[in-house]
């Protein structure tokens, strides 16, 4: 389970000892085990129906850089940010689910968006985060993570902020009640030079009543955009996105 250091390679496989956010996660064969969705940002193409883009006048497109990068700049004082095409991933009880993304920012002036969230062509609007995990920066680069369900955030700060320029990663974990009973619990960490501490915490279902409900019935897409604020023009670089949820719940009897 996630507590516990777990080896999943059969014996002779190398870098088998997985820790952290993904050590829950199966390691081979996967496909038939959970629903994945993961871009590296080597090829990308827009397309209307593949990603819902709100540019504000700024830009979204590929640059050089290793590993593969898509670089979003917004113009002063606005917003630039996207959602994947159709809304796919719903998080459910008994169903275990994760989210990581990569990215660095250019100043911690740049209010930044990454998580799962309900389909809206205007992630910053707080209104509009009705449904999903998000975490958030404001505009001294302060970090926190909201949970939310049909309307009702909790917002948890998470006592870390971003670092302008390097690389900062961001992850969660959500349990579907498999190990957290009765409702689960939302386990997130941020790692990397990106990020003034590595930290890890978690939110346990429900929190005060708050997000009883959670996670709701609505399905989800990977979301990332920055925001300049009033500021002047921000630019951020995402390595990567990758979201990943169990197909069948992993402790019903198999089949065979």
């Amino acid at each position: 389970m996630f507590d516990n250091t777990v080896t999943r390679f059969p014996k002779g496989s190398n870098g088998s000892n997985d820790q952290g956010i993904f050590s829950d996660i199966y390691v081979q064969e996967r496909l038939g085990k959970v629903h994945e969705f993961s871009t590296d940002f080597d090829p990308y193409s827009y397309d209307a129906t593949d990603w819902t883009q709100q540019l504000g006048g700024g830009t979204i497109g590929l640059i050089a850089g290793d590993g593969g990068l898509l670089s979003f700049v917004t113009l002063a004082s606005a917003i630039t940010s996207m959602e994947a095409l159709p809304a796919s991933i719903q998080l459910a009880k008994n169903f275990r689910a994760w989210y990581s993304a990569q990215f660095t920012v250019d100043s911690v002036l740049g209010l930044v968006l990454h998580g799962l969230m309900n389909s809206t062509a205007t992630p910053f609007t707080v209104g509009n985060q009705t449904d999903g995990v998000i975490f958030l920066s404001d505009n001294t680069g302060a970090l926190s993570i909201v949970v939310a369900v049909g309307g009702t955030r909790l917002v948890t700060a998470l006592g870390v902020s971003l670092v302008a320029g390097a690389l900062a990663k961001l992850s969660f974990y959500y349990d579907g009640g498999v190990y957290a009973l009765p409702n689960g619990r939302v386990v997130w960490e941020v790692t990397g030079p990106g990020v003034t501490t590595s930290a890890r915490g978690e939110i346990q279902i429900p929190a005060a009543g708050t997000i009883a409900a959670f996670p709701g019935a609505v399905n989800l897409g990977p979301a990332m955009g920055v925001s300049a604020s009033t500021a002047a023009a921000r630019t951020m670089n995402v390595d990567y996105v990758y979201a990943a949820k169990d197909r069948a719940n992993i402790n019903a009897t198999p089949a065979f």
